[in-house]
């Protein structure tokens, strides 16, 4: 039975991507130039395709966009079973169900009042 050998993904700084990108940007270095300063442990410039999505989630989000932990699942957003939360609803939603639930009153009073009077009659 053959042991199995797990290796464990390196994870850098956000300083770290922070100082990469930068030195690429500022000096127009290439990838085997970043290879030989900063990873030299890498055996070929293929290896670095991470640095390339370095930048590019520099370019789109900033330095906050380095900060963010990109690995996994992303959360899911909760579920609101509940569709008639007051909440949820816009101000023009609110005061037309606001409008419907007086009017739908004002039927039923004449309503009652229509049944009492038949109901005298009797």
């Amino acid at each position: 039975m053959k042991a199995r050998i797990t290796r464990k993904n390196k994870t850098y700084s956000p300083e770290f991507k922070l100082k990469v990108v930068t030195d690429i940007q500022r000096n127009n270095l290439s990838f085997s130039e970043i290879r030989e300063k900063y990873f030299p442990y890498a055996k070929c410039p293929m290896n670095l395709k991470f640095v390339n999505k370095w930048i590019i989630i520099y370019q789109a989000g900033g330095v906050r966009g380095l900060m963010e932990e990109r690995r996994g699942r992303k959360k899911k957003k909760p579920i609101i079973k509940d569709s008639n939360n007051n909440e949820n609803k816009t101000m023009k939603e609110l005061l037309e169900e606001n409008e419907r639930l007086r009017a739908e009153n004002e039927y039923l009073k004449k309503l009652d009042a229509l049944i009492q009077k038949e109901m005298k009659q009797k």
